[in-house]
C-alpha cells in the first residue's frame, strides 16, 4: 500500500474509495502535515460519494488492524469541533475508545443527516459508553426531517446483515423508523426512494408497503417496479399483482409487458392470465413470441390454464415461423420434436449467430446419432452464443473431456 508523500491525492479526489482512506492517514490531522489540507479534500470527496454500506464495510474491514502504521499518525489525535466533519467520521472508526466517544459526541451536533450513518455504525461499538452515546443520538433523529436520511441508511438497519456485534441494538429504532415512514406525509419521499434506492432501501419500502392499506401500498409498489434492481422490481410487481383489483390488472399487465426487463414481463404474463379468457388469450399468444425464453415459458404455462383448452405449442410455433422469425424459431427449439430436425439442420448455416444457436438447441434436444458431428462442429463455431448453446448437449453426449478440448 502506498502511503504518505507517495499518495496521488488528486486521483483519490476524483475516484478514490473508502479503502484509500488508510493511505491518507499519515497525512492527517491537517494541522500537523504539509499535505494535510489536500488529504482532507480527498477524504471529503471519498466520504461524500460513499454509501452507508461502504462506510460500514470499511469499519468492519479495518477494525482488526494493529493500530500501528499508518494509523500511528493518529495515536495522539486531538478530536475537537474544529476538525472537518469527514475526519470526525473517520475518527469515529479509531481504535481508541475515548477518541471514538469524542468523535461521536461531535458528530451528534450535526443536524443535516451527514452524521447518521456514522452514528448507526457506532451503535454497534464494543465500548458501552460509545454505544450508548451513539444510540441515544440516533434515536433522537427519528423525526420527519430525517425521513430521507433514514431511507438512505436502510442497509445499516437491515436485520439480516451479520457483521455486527450488537445485532439487537437497533431493533427498537428500526421499528420507530418504519412507523415514521408509514405516515402519509412521507409518501413522496418513500416513493422516490423506491425508484432510485439500492436493494436495502427498496426492501425497506417493500416491508413498509406490505403493512399499509392497499390504496396507499399500490403507489409505493408501482414505484418499486421501476427500481433498476431486477430482483426488487420483480418482488414489487408480484406483490402489486396480488393487491390490485381486477379493473387494474389490464393496465398493470400492459405496463409490465412494455418493460425491457424480462423479469417484469413474466409478471405481466401472470397478470394477463388473471383476466377473462376472451381478453387474456390473444395477449398470452402474443407473449408466446416474446424475445425472452422465460417469458415464452410462462405464457405456455398460463395459456391452457387460463382458457381451459389444451394448447399445441409445437403447431403454434411451426405456423409462426414464416412471419415471427427468431422468437418462433427459439420457441420451436424449446418444444419441438424430431420431426422438426430438418428445419434446424438447414438453419445451422445461417449467417446470424442467434439463429444458429436456436438451431443447435433444437438439434440438441432431439438429436439422432447422425447429428452428433453437428453438435461437435457447433462447439467450434466462431460465435460464443452458438458454442454456449452446444455445450449442454455436448456434455450430455461426451462429458467434460470433449468440452475442455473444444475450449483449447
Amino acid at each position: 500500500m502506498i502511503t504518505g508523500d507517495a499518495v496521488d491525492i488528486p486521483a483519490l479526489v476524483e475516484d478514490g474509495s473508502m479503502r484509500d482512506v488508510v493511505a491518507l492517514l499519515p497525512l492527517l490531522s491537517p494541522r500537523s502535515r504539509e499535505r494535510g489540507a489536500e488529504a482532507v479534500r480527498a477524504v471529503d470527496a471519498i466520504v461524500a460519494r460513499s454509501t452507508p454500506a461502504d462506510l460500514e464495510h470499511f469499519e468492519a474491514t479495518h477494525r482488526v488492524i494493529t493500530w500501528a502504521d499508518p494509523w500511528a499518525a493518529w495515536t495522539d489525535l486531538h478530536v475537537d469541533a474544529a476538525m472537518p466533519r469527514s475526519l470526525l467520521g473517520v475518527a469515529s472508526f479509531h481504535g481508541n475508545g475515548f477518541l471514538r466517544e469524542r468523535a461521536v459526541a461531535l458528530l451528534a451536533l450535526q443536524t443535516d443527516g451527514f452524521e447518521l450513518p456514522f452514528l448507526l455504525i457506532r451503535c454497534n461499538d464494543w465500548v458501552d459508553r460509545v454505544h450508548e452515546v451513539a444510540l441515544a443520538a440516533a434515536a433522537a433523529r427519528v423525526q420527519s426531517s430525517y425521513a430521507a436520511h433514514w431511507l438512505r441508511c436502510a442497509a445499516l438497519l437491515d436485520p439480516e446483515r451479520d457483521i455486527r456485534r450488537r445485532q439487537d441494538a437497533l431493533i427498537g429504532v428500526r421499528a420507530r423508523v418504519l412507523r415514521l415512514l408509514a405516515e402519509p406525509r412521507h409518501d413522496g419521499v418513500v416513493e422516490a426512494a423506491a425508484v432510485s434506492g439500492d436493494a436495502a432501501v427498496a426492501r425497506m419500502v417493500l416491508e413498509l408497503a406490505r403493512a399499509l392499506p392497499d390504496v396507499r401500498a399500490r403507489p409505493l409498489l408501482l414505484a418499486a417496479t421501476k427500481n433498476p434492481n431486477g430482483g426488487v422490481a420483480r418482488v414489487a410487481a408480484r406483490t402489486l399483482l396480488g393487491r390490485s383489483p381486477r379493473d387494474l390488472l389490464g393496465p398493470f399487465a400492459q405496463a409490465a409487458m412494455a418493460d425491457a426487463r424480462r423479469t417484469l414481463r413474466v409478471v405481466g404474463v401472470e397478470a394477463w392470465a388473471k383476466l377473462h379468457p376472451s381478453e387474456a388469450e390473444p395477449r398470452l399468444r402474443a407473449a408466446l413470441l416474446d424475445p425472452a425464453r422465460v417469458v415464452r415459458e410462462q405464457a405456455r404455462y398460463e395459456l391452457p390454464r387460463c382458457t381451459g383448452i389444451p394448447f399445441d405449442a409445437k403447431a403454434f410455433y411451426r405456423a409462426a415461423l414464416a412471419e415471427a422469425g427468431r422468437p418462433a424459431l427459439e420457441g420451436l427449439a424449446e418444444v419441438g420434436d424430431a420431426s422438426d430436425l430438418p428445419v434446424f439442420r438447414h438453419l445451422l448455416d445461417d449467417p446470424r449467430p442467434a439463429v444458429r444457436a436456436a438451431a443447435v438447441m433444437g438439434i440438441g434436444r432431439n438429436s439422432e446419432s447422425a447429428d452428433h458431428p453437428r453438435i461437435a462442429a457447433a462447439l467450434r463455431d466462431p460465435s460464443r452464443l452458438v458454442r454456449r448453446a452446444a455445450r449442454p448437449y455436448a456434455r450430455r453426449l461426451w462429458g467434460a473431456v470433449r468440452l475442455r478440448g473444444s475450449r483449447a
